[in-house]
């Protein structure tokens, strides 16, 4: 359609030397119609060059920058920074005695140090608080307190989906048991025990809000106290 506006235009600014010549003369010589030819000839290369110098190419790149606008306006849970709360049941054991466990605690700080393969991978420095509820039996006597474990590690989060991260970590630390007698005593053994603390585990975490995260996670320990721990945990990025 626009390539026949120009040739319109062209035909309009040709025809009033036609029209010059009057009525009588009409019909235009060879040398009128060879002009008018090309005329139109040069308008119609100089409009094919303008159309081919249209690139399509600028458009894509529009459609592309406009999907990475979207992707960074779509909440990720990404930050430098995370709190985690967990709650389940562990299993733990110590040198001596028959030892029931419960509930099971787990507070951990994250701060990330390093993103690898983009940032599919990110890796964080990790402090971890993980308190459990015991009960000793000892001797014939019985004692009611919790197993604190102090410790330092690392934690890698994998971007498996865009709302889900397989996560993995590691630490070394400190467990100490802290216990008080349900009863009489019978003898004067102190059952209590502290020393090194190695853990490792991993689980799974689902994006629920912007930087909300739910998640189920496993967790192994090793030292002076075997445990195993079974929970959920919410996770938030700061």
């Amino acid at each position: 359609m626009f390539k026949t506006m120009i040739i319109s235009i062209s035909f309009a600014l040709v025809s009033p030397a036609l029209l010059a010549k009057g009525l009588k003369d009409l019909k235009p010589d060879s040398e009128t119609i060879e002009k008018a030819k090309e005329t139109i000839d040069q308008v119609k290369e100089a409009v094919d060059k303008k159309l081919e110098g249209k690139e399509v190419e600028p458009k894509k790149d529009k459609q592309q920058e406009i999907k990475k606008e979207v992707e960074k306006k779509e909440p990720t849970g990404d930050g430098e920074f995370y709190l985690g709360l967990g709650f389940g049941f562990a299993s733990l054991k110590g040198s001596g005695g028959s030892w029931d466990t419960g509930f099971s605690g787990d507070f951990e700080l994250g701060v990330r140090f390093m993103k690898i393969m983009g940032d599919r991978v990110q890796l964080y420095g990790t402090y971890r608080f993980v308190p459990v509820d015991i009960i000793v039996t000892e001797n014939a006597n019985q004692y009611k307190g919790v197993v604190e474990q102090h410790l330092f590690g690392a934690s890698a989060r994998y971007v498996l989906a865009s709302k889900l991260h397989i996560t993995a970590h590691g630490a070394l630390g400190l467990a100490s048991s802290s216990l008080k007698p349900t009863g009489t005593l019978t003898s004067t053994e102190d059952p209590e025990e502290s020393g090194a603390a190695i853990s490792l585990g991993g689980g799974a975490q689902w994006l629920v809000s912007s930087k909300v995260w739910l998640g189920a996670f496993l967790s192994l320990g090793a030292g002076t106290f075997q445990y195993s721990q079974l929970g959920v945990s919410t996770t938030v990025s700061l």
